[in-house]
């Protein structure tokens, strides 16, 4: 992956959201949980239009409406927001792999729901790409999260029912087409896109002994 540096360029391609306010008063649980997501969609809003040296606390309250002591409740420190970006990130994602396999079965059957997982959350908020460049610019130790569940899914991938070099070459495939949109690495569109797509579920569809 490129420096931290070269990643900032992009930004500027990234869609931008519009936030809403969050509503005074006592907070329900509903409610906090709506809370935590407007600070991390404001702490996304912040890095795609202003850029990461602006993520602040400070900043992140005036995006999101609140007062600083709002965003230290639910986010101590800029690292704890940081770090609250990536974990947001794996657990819909986690919530999106589970989902779609439950509607798989038999052998590959994880790798297709990782591939449909993984087509989805590129358009997702807090974008991912955004957690990724705050992550590398705050403190590189916030990725460990992402390395480890990258390390759970390898497993999940070499045990899959296909073979292990089969599973794994997928699973970098994947990794591959969605780093790709993610950064605008050239991504396959259209009728290439849903080939691309297609022949991946077929891979995986491929017999234990290939």
């Amino acid at each position: 992956m490129a420096n931290s540096a070269s990643l900032f360029l992009f930004l500027d391609i990234l869609p931008k959201k519009t936030l809403t306010t969050v509503p005074s008063g006592r907070y329900t649980s509903g409610m906090i949980k709506t809370t935590r997501q407007d600070i991390l969609s404001a702490a996304s809003q912040i890095v795609q239009r202003d850029g990461v040296a602006n993520l602040t606390i400070d900043s992140v309250a005036r995006e999101a409406q609140l007062s600083k002591g709002g965003v230290l409740y639910h986010f101590p420190s800029k690292e704890a927001l940081v770090s609250g970006m990536i974990m947001d990130h794996i657990e819909g994602f986690t919530r999106d792999l589970a989902n779609h396999l439950e509607e798989e079965a038999g052998s590959g059957r994880w790798l297709r729901a990782y591939l449909r997982a993984s087509d989805k959350t590129v358009y997702e908020e807090p974008n991912p790409v955004v957690c990724l460049i705050a992550a590398i610019a705050t403190n590189p130790g916030l990725l460990a999260p992402l390395q480890q569940h990258f390390a759970l899914w390898q497993e999940q991938a070499v045990h899959d029912g296909l073979s292990p070099a089969l599973a794994t070459i997928l699973r970098l495939a994947i990794d591959g087409l969605w780093f790709a949109d993610l950064f605008q690495l050239a991504p396959p569109e259209g009728e290439l896109r849903d080939e691309v797509l297609r022949v991946l579920q077929t891979m995986a569809h491929t017999s234990p002994g290939v």
